[in-house]
């Protein structure tokens, strides 16, 4: 969230994160690996991969595995942890994909998020939600990168014949 400057209006980045759990992963030199790059002409992308993700881990536990007809439920209980190190969490390696743009919104909307208006904040999710399928495209792309760079085994390497079919 950005407070106005000059004549500007005030604006909030808005997007999508995905968190993976990398299980069996971690970097050779313990560093994290932390990127952010511009994505068409408005997004920006950031890829984390390391033991304390961006914006933290929730936890569910207590919860059942399958719904059966007929039975009681149970669900989960919830906890965040900002430090996912701190968590309770069985494992502490993460890539975090985020994507997000600036938005510029009305003095009032500012002012009332700025506040922890609910209504405000509903009215922010609802903008993110009108960009979803663009922000999904690009976490599914970076996500099939970081695979593909990674796991080079699940590459298929093929030629194209003069009559363009996959040998």
């Amino acid at each position: 969230m950005q407070k106005r400057k000059g004549d500007n209006m005030p604006s909030v980045q808005i997007g999508y994160r995905r968190l993976y759990d990398s299980m069996g992963c971690s970097i050779a030199n313990q560093q994290t690996i932390n990127l952010v790059f511009p994505i068409r002409d408005h997004l920006q992308a950031e890829i984390y991969m390391g033991n304390k993700p961006k914006f933290g881990i929730t936890v569910e536990t207590g919860h059942e595995d399958y719904l059966i007809p007929g039975t009681q439920t149970t669900f989960g209980h919830y906890s965040y942890q900002a430090d996912a190190t701190q968590s309770s969490y069985p494992r502490s390696f993460f890539t975090e994909i985020i994507c997000f743009q600036v938005e510029e919104i009305s003095d009032e909307l500012f002012e009332a998020f700025y506040h922890d208006d609910m209504a405000a904040a509903q009215e922010l999710l609802r903008i993110a939600e009108t960009h979803k399928e663009e922000y999904h495209i690009v976490a599914d792309f970076l996500g099939g990168v970081i695979g593909l760079r990674h796991h080079p085994d699940n590459c298929v390497k093929t030629s194209l014949s003069k009559e363009g079919h996959f040998r």
